[in-house]
């Protein structure tokens, strides 16, 4: 008989010795799309790859730090922050001063001033483009003098823009101004040299002659008051000049050859040179505050 076809070919026992490595494939689970080659080759996990930490977070950090570098802005300078006293224990002659209605006050040319004042002046008014001409400039000084109280003409224009009816102003050393002789000021014309110079010269004579009247009046001796103050040294006549002013209560700036006269006939003692020569840093301050401006106050 002639044999089958399902058995043709096939000897005995092939199925029991298939090849394992074909078992091996169909038992082995396949591999997924898209995996990698090296994968499969190590027979193993992919290692994961090391991250790198994620940041802190600093941001509260950041703004406290940033709060503490930001300097909070100063505040707006103002006339009475720069209002003060002199120590009147280092001043020759301790007495009030008659006249004075305000404080002292600071101002931007005063060697003393202290730091934290000058750190808060308002900034300048912004210059416009290009070149100003003169009425521009002075627009420009004006506005910075109406808002800088430590400018030097601050209290003149703030006297004028108060106008005659207006509250009392008062210089850097307290004493009222006088309206009308500010607006002369500000209202004085185009002066010529030879007027200037005629106008100083009469200025110092008259402050010789006031000055040799008061060494006479005050002084004991006056030859000796001559040789050691009056060729020597200004601000001592200017100290007896303000205890003249002190003794009958009038003030220091209207002091005058008059003035001088009612001080002698009301018996005031006079004083020994000597005790006259000396003065302290204190009273040099306060005489260059009364002399500033004196011949616009009231």
């Amino acid at each position: 008989m002639a044999p089958t076809h399902s058995g043709a070919g096939k000897p005995p026992g092939d199925d029991a010795s298939e090849s394992p490595k074909l078992k091996e494939l169909e038992q082995a689970p396949t591999r997924k799309r898209n995996a990698s080659s090296s994968q499969a080759k190590q027979g193993g996990p992919a290692k994961r790859r090391k991250s790198s930490p994620a940041p802190v977070a600093k941001d509260e950090d950041h703004d406290h730090d940033q709060e503490a570098e930001d300097p909070k802005p100063l505040p707006r300078l103002r006339t009475p922050d720069l209002e003060f006293d002199f120590d009147r224990s280092k001043l020759k002659d301790p007495r009030p001063t008659p006249g004075r209605e305000a404080r002292p006050r600071y101002e931007e040319m005063d060697s003393y001033l202290p730091a934290e004042l000058a750190a808060r002046r308002p900034p300048s008014p912004t210059k416009p483009k290009g070149r100003l001409n003169a009425m521009q400039k002075e627009r420009l000084y004006a506005q910075k003098s109406r808002e800088d109280p430590l400018a030097t003409f601050h209290h003149l224009y703030r006297c004028r823009d108060k106008g005659r009816e207006g509250s009392p102003t008062y210089d850097c050393a307290g004493f009222q101004l006088d309206y009308d002789k500010v607006m002369g000021w500000f209202g004085g014309g185009a002066v010529s040299k030879k007027a200037m110079i005629n106008g100083m010269t009469m200025a110092v004579s008259r402050a010789q002659s006031l000055e040799e009247k008061i060494a006479k009046a005050f002084f004991d001796d006056f030859e000796e008051a001559r040789e050691k103050i009056l060729e020597r040294s200004r601000m001592s006549i200017e100290l007896a000049k303000d205890t003249i002013s002190k003794d009958p209560g009038i003030p220091w700036h209207k002091i005058g050859h008059e003035e001088i006269d009612l001080w002698e006939k009301q018996g005031f003692k006079k004083n020994k040179v000597e005790d006259w020569l000396t003065y302290s840093e204190e009273d040099r301050r306060r005489y260059m505050k009364m002399l500033a401006g004196g011949k616009h106050r009231k």
